[in-house]
């Protein structure tokens, strides 16, 4: 039998032909016929009883709302267009054996939205972005992203103040972009709508723009005023994990589709949370059927039943599926690790470098555009944001990493970067890198000269301008300066003068004081003249030799410890020191003076000699007689270790020519010193950063001389120089075996080795990669490695202590990274500590510090074939 329907819908309203069994009905609505053929002229009442039927009235208007059933049993049902209630959350009905649930009395549509929507609820729709505007409030992290809308007259507020996402976060600089993407960081570039003359302008750190004028000005952070919160659509994605999509941009959480159980189910509240979940369907598998979280039940005839959604459904059931749609927080990292970042500056090649460890725990997995470099090199900028180019990963390793290069100002400076795991630029998800000095020139010497200049507003118009003009200000008062001058800091701006800190690189080869002399000179000109007042003028690198306690301090690196020009020990027969502290930005500044001379203290004879040779030319003999002084005598007091460091800080400056020999000179000094008893040299460290200095030393040595062989290998009782060309000598790592009972010695390890090849009584072995061999491109590479058997240099407060011998590793021709880590294996037999893989970081002549163990880009990778006693790291840096 067939059954013959005419039915008549309005288009704009078309969900699905449906069947009624009990009653066939004309509906008429306009003019448009379809004929439905039903074969066998009934239906299952159970699975296909449709509802009638019904309207809604949308609030107090003349719109209706139309609620048509599809059949499917326990549908939950929209209306046509869909009703939801005031704060946007759905409204819905039912169909259940061929009734509404709840009835049509019962539905109150207050108001009506569109089929899909990609903007959450409270958001204004664009169709590139969803913008959110805030209540008014002070400044602050409204928006988790900072995306905050820079144009605010594409949206409904009219005649308003907005904050902008700009803020002053330097003294008396500009106006920043705190928005997290491209502009981050930049100054804001647009003319501000008030001048330096107007009041409170430079406590007013905070910038809003007039919604309807679009015009800008600064305000007080604390003030009152509504955001704009501006969110990319094409970013929905980007703090999320895969297969889900951002639930709500202001809290943070994501809808994400499982096919594991998850502690909390999505739920539908509004036709936002529909489009979105039914779009992470279509994107993955448009056939799957998902769990979804339940709202309130219509009647307790559903409470044992589960919601479910589909590409084009929505409804209860009681079948078992797999998967299910599940909310959680935003995404931030794909592993346990966290990232880590390292600026290194090679100053052989003017190079600075970042290297992230686990870069897939930052947001974006490191890309350069999210990672952000500043420095205060710039000579008219506080603080500028500097390019960070990528220059490879390395991903096959346990903790990779992501080198770039970050670009440089000419003169030296700051430098500094960071990251963020999520989004938001809070600082709870930002990663800072360490801070360094770094310059693409490096000439003379560097001074901190703080001053005040007087009649300011004649060198710029202060009654016009928005910014401090630093450009016109230097160009003005130092006009016929010959030297590099750059602002730094600025301590206050009135209408009368500027108190500023500024710094001068000279540009002339003369040494430290002369160059002093002379920018002292030049600067004291104008104070006579009465442009400007100097509060002080230092060195940003040393202090300067100066008479103290009726002692000479001779010049002092900063971060560094010194004794006097004078022979002179305390009663406890520990010399007389003093610091030289400060900072780079603001000058080194001498420390009090630590203990005086003691009259009556006897100074050993070896002692006399040191100091005496510190006063003559470096010869050969004398590194004998020294080395021997030091090897016969354990008992050196500390006065005598540092005079044997500075001792090899001459060879260090004498010419090949003097020396006959300098590697082989080096190895029996430093052999000599770690004879002397570890409390000593513990204690010269402490007091005096020695052993850092020895180490140093050590290594400047060795690849600032010239090696005529592609091999070279010397060996002491306490250390062992190994240096070779791998591409000329095949030689490609080294290993130290040593016997029982009997004195270590050294073999090659041919290219392409690996440690299967080392002997069961290996103490120490390093491979070179082939990648960094390849990665010149040619010849000239050298790899000096040093093996200390004594850990008496590198003494710190650190819990675990060396499982063995130290081994420095140096390769001249890199930087401060390499493009593949390096695996040194380490006998650990009697190790029963966890194993950590570190390195001793001591800090570099720009920065000096005191040593300490580091972990950063040393990876602990396990045992070498399952042989517990032998344990590989992996050094990156």
């Amino acid at each position: 039998m067939f059954v013959v329907r005419e039915v008549v819908v309005e288009m704009s309203f078309w969900r699905e032909l449906h069947c009624e069994c009990e009653q066939l009905s004309l509906v008429k609505t306009s003019a448009f016929f379809i004929i439905l053929f039903l074969q066998n002229g009934y239906c299952n009442k159970d699975e296909y009883q449709a509802c009638r039927y019904e309207e809604s009235t949308v609030g107090n208007t003349s719109q209706k709302a139309f609620w048509y059933s599809s059949g499917i049993q326990n549908e939950i049902i929209l209306s046509t267009p869909p009703c939801i209630h005031q704060n946007g959350t759905l409204i819905t009905r039912v169909c259940k054996n061929g009734k509404w649930i709840p009835d049509i009395a019962k539905t109150v549509c207050p108001k009506a939205t569109g089929k899909k929507r990609t903007c959450p609820p409270k958001f204004e729709e664009t169709p590139t972005s969803c913008l959110f505007i805030a209540p008014a409030q002070p400044w602050g992290h409204i928006c988790n992203s900072q995306t905050l809308n820079m144009e605010p007259d594409n949206t409904s507020l009219k005649n308003e103040l907005i904050w902008l996402p700009y803020k002053r976060l330097t003294a008396y600089g500009r106006f920043e972009s705190v928005a997290f993407g491209d502009k981050f960081g930049t100054p804001f570039d647009n003319p501000i709508s008030a001048s330096l003359s107007d009041p409170n302008f430079f406590d007013k750190n905070c910038l809003v723009a007039d919604s309807t004028s679009k015009k800008y000005y600064p305000e007080f952070c604390n003030s009152t005023h509504r955001y704009i919160c501006e969110f990319s659509k094409e970013l929905t994605n980007s703090k999320c994990p895969k297969n889900c999509i951002s639930a709500d941009y202001i809290s943070g959480s994501c809808y994400c589709k499982y096919e594991r159980d998850c502690p909390d189910l999505a739920r539908v509240d509004n036709i936002y949370d529909l489009t979105v979940l039914q779009d992470i369907i279509r994107d993955d598998n448009r056939d799957d059927v998902c769990y979804v979280g339940k709202n309130n039940d219509p009647d307790e005839s559903f409470a044992g039943l589960m919601q479910s959604i589909s590409v084009n459904r929505w409804s209860y059931t009681n079948e078992p599926l797999n998967c299910r749609m599940c909310l959680t927080t935003r995404y931030k990292s794909s592993t346990k690790y966290e990232a880590q970042m390292a600026l290194a500056f090679d100053e052989n090649s003017s190079s600075l470098c970042l290297t992230i460890y686990h870069p897939e725990s930052l947001f974006n997995e490191g890309l350069d555009q999210t990672i952000y470099c500043f420095t205060d090199a710039d000579a008219y900028e506080l603080k500028k944001r500097k390019k960070v180019s990528f220059l490879f990963s390395n991903k096959d390793t346990a903790e990779p990493y992501n080198v770039y290069e970050v670009e440089l100002e000419e003169y030296i400076g700051v430098y500094w970067c960071e990251g963020y795991t999520d989004m938001d630029d809070n600082d709870e998800n930002k990663i800072n890198s360490n801070h360094v000095l770094a310059y693409k020139t490096k000439t003379g010497s560097e001074f901190a000269a703080r001053l005040v200049i007087r009649s300011i507003c004649i060198l710029f118009p202060c009654d016009i301008t928005y910014n401090i003009d630093f450009e016109t200000i230097i160009k003005n008062t130092f006009t016929d300066f010959r030297q590099e001058v750059r602002v730094m800091e600025i301590y206050s701006f009135d209408f009368e003068a500027i108190d500023l800190l500024l710094h001068v690189t000279t540009k002339g080869t003369g040494n430290v004081m002369e160059n002093y002399k002379y920018v002292c000179d030049q600067i004291k000109q104008k104070e006579e003249k009465n442009e400007l007042t100097v509060n002080y003028i230092r060195s940003s690198e040393y202090c300067l030799p100066e008479k103290s306690v009726g002692l000479d301090w001779p010049l002092t690196p900063m971060g560094q410890g010194a004794v006097p020009d004078q022979l002179c020990l305390q009663h406890n027969s520990l010399p007389v020191v003093r610091y030289c502290g400060g900072h780079f930005l603001t000058g080194a500044t001498w420390k009090d003076v630590i203990g005086s001379c003691a009259s009556n203290t006897a100074i050993p004879d070896s002692t006399k000699y040191l100091y005496g040779a510190l006063n003559e030319s470096v010869s050969d003999e004398t590194i004998t007689n020294i080395t021997n002084l030091i090897r016969n005598d354990p008992d050196l007091p500390v006065i005598s270790i540092y005079y044997a460091s500075k001792f090899l800080d001459k060879i260090y400056s004498q010419t090949n020519t003097t020396i006959s020999n300098s590697i082989n000179s080096t190895i029996d000094l430093t052999d000599s010193i770690l004879e002397v008893q570890k409390e000593t040299l513990v204690y010269s460290q402490e007091l005096l950063n020695v052993t850092d200095d020895l180490i140093d030393l050590v290594e400047n040595i060795l690849t600032s001389t010239t090696i005529e062989d592609d091999h070279l290998c010397l060996q002491r009782n306490n250390v062992i120089i190994h240096v070779t060309n791998p591409v000329l000598s095949g030689v490609g790592g080294v290993v130290v075996y040593q016997q029982s009972g009997e004195a270590p010695y050294v073999e090659d390890l041919p290219r392409n080795s690996t440690f299967r090849e080392v002997r069961s009584n290996a103490l120490i072995a390093l491979l070179i990669p082939e990648e960094i061999i390849h990665y010149k491109n040619g010849s000239n590479l050298t790899v000096i490695t040093t093996v200390y058997f004594k850990d008496a240099f590198f003494e710190s407060n650190y819990t675990k202590k060396p499982s063995g011998p130290v081994i420095s590793v140096t390769i001249p021709e890199f930087g401060g990274y390499l493009p593949t880590p390096i695996p040194i294996l380490f006998d650990v037999t009697n190790f029963t500590d966890t194993p950590e893989c570190v390195f001793w970081d001591y800090g570099k002549k720009t920065v000096r510090r005191k040593g300490h163990w580091s972990k950063v880009g040393g990876t602990y990778v396990g045992q070498l074939s399952n042989i517990s006693t032998y344990h590989i790291c992996m050094y990156s840096i």
